[in-house]
């Protein structure tokens, strides 16, 4: 595709987006904006021309659209998941076949190595397809557990189910499983994702899944590549995360938005771009205005800081691994703040002549054990996620039984394991 000038390419790109977020806002359609979103994408993939513009650098604008592209997927899918990372290419480039296959089918096998974005996948899946009701993730180890919660209980009247680890469900877990899908199942509008790290073949011979059980729950089959097999796409995974950790102070949104209302009232009163009636200029000028501070600041951190995190990608055998490196390789802890103020920081302060009183020194206390400590965190991510065992866990980063373990120990009660939604 062929623009006459920078200016003309930036105007197609906003009258897109109208057409597509049209699509989701307005007509409530997120299988519609993930149609029009994809082929933007393919375009933008496709690399754009630019006259009068080198080819490095529409080369760049082609990279930069693609954030804008990714962030928009990003505020879609983070309204139902909060938490959801930048999903690697290789799963963006399943979700065509992947969305055909769940308009038939009741259930997807999703294999991978540990890492590889299976559960992204499924997130994407459940948000970008417009299932009704909530997305429910549950460890297999959880099923049938004792003293645990039966599993009909656990899933919902309507939605998406994900269970991981399949190659872990117990022999009764799997028969609670099957009565509930040859049962309640039935009478339930649910879709079911089902994870696994093992080889799909092997499930029934080598890991003792019921023949009956793996027909139901792999109507359609999704393979996610290894790490491995993904290292010519990583520059541009570690770029995409890049753009997504960077984050903008309240100082410069202040300054953004009065832009993006200046803009808007230039949008207004544009006539080559098509303007659906009521739509809310100001917001979308501030999601465009929030991509170009965005964009030049990731464009600023892709440096040498980051060709080390590539070079370090290999001994993560998973994209959550590189996703953490990158994270660290940019500082993100310090909010990624621009190169020249990270090393105006990093340069120490003169040494004080004197010491500092005792008065100057932090009120910290010294003297609380390990488990007040623990109960202190825990009984906050009680309260914080209104008893959700499974947000708990993820926040925690540990596994649910271990949380629950700890919750009982420390004789904290109100923990849910049922799944929000």
């Amino acid at each position: 595709m062929k623009f006459p000038s920078e200016e003309r390419f930036l105007q197609y790109c906003i009258s897109k987006r109208r057409t597509y977020l049209r699509q989701l806002f307005e007509r409530r359609n997120p299988r519609g904006f993930y149609d029009l979103w994809h082929g933007e994408l393919v375009v933008s993939g496709a690399r754009f021309q630019v006259d009068g513009v080198p080819r490095a650098r529409w080369r760049q604008l082609a990279r930069e659209l693609r954030w804008l592209l990714l962030q928009d997927l990003h505020r879609v899918v983070r309204n139902v998941v909060p938490e959801f990372l930048p999903a690697p290419p290789s799963v963006l480039a399943q979700l065509p076949g992947a969305m055909h296959q769940v308009r038939v089918a009741r259930s997807m096998l999703i294999a991978g190595e540990e890492g590889v974005g299976k559960e992204q996948l499924a997130i994407l899946l459940h948000v970008l397809s417009g299932r009704p009701g909530a997305l429910v993730r549950v460890a297999a180890s959880e099923l049938a557990r004792e003293g645990g919660t039966p599993t009909r209980q656990l899933m919902p009247e309507r939605g998406s189910v994900f269970i991981h680890d399949l190659e872990s469900l117990a022999p009764v877990a799997q028969e609670e499983l099957l009565a509930f899908l040859n049962g309640d199942a039935r009478r339930r509008d649910l879709l079911f994702f089902v994870a696994t790290r093992a080889e799909p073949r092997e499930l029934v011979s080598r890991h003792g899944l019921r023949r009956d059980l793996f027909v139901r729950v792999s109507q359609t089959e999704v393979r996610l590549p290894s790490l491995e097999d993904e290292m010519e796409s990583l520059p541009e995974f570690v770029a995409d995360v890049a753009y997504d950790l960077v984050r903008i102070s309240p100082d410069e949104l202040a300054i953004l938005r009065e832009r993006a209302e200046t803009l808007a009232a230039e949008w207004r009163q544009g006539k080559n771009i098509p303007v659906p009636a009521g739509y809310d200029f100001v917001s979308e000028a501030l999601s465009y205005v929030l991509w170009d501070a965005r964009r030049r600041r990731a464009a600023e951190l892709l440096g040498p800081e980051l060709e080390r995190a590539i070079d370090g990608a290999a001994t993560h055998q998973n994209f959550r691994g590189v996703h953490g490196l990158v994270a660290d390789a940019l500082g993100e802890r310090r909010k990624l703040r621009p190169r020249a103020d990270r090393e105006r920081e990093a340069t120490p302060p003169p040494r004080q002549a004197s010491r500092p009183s005792r008065d100057e020194s932090p009120n910290v206390p010294t003297d609380v054990d390990h488990d007040t400590l623990l109960r202190t965190y825990y009984a906050s991510l009680l309260r914080q996620e209104g008893g959700d065992l499974e947000r708990i866990a993820a926040r925690a980063r540990r596994k649910s039984s271990e949380v629950l373990a700890d919750l009982e120990r420390l004789g904290l009660h109100g923990a849910r394991p049922a799944p929000r939604g």
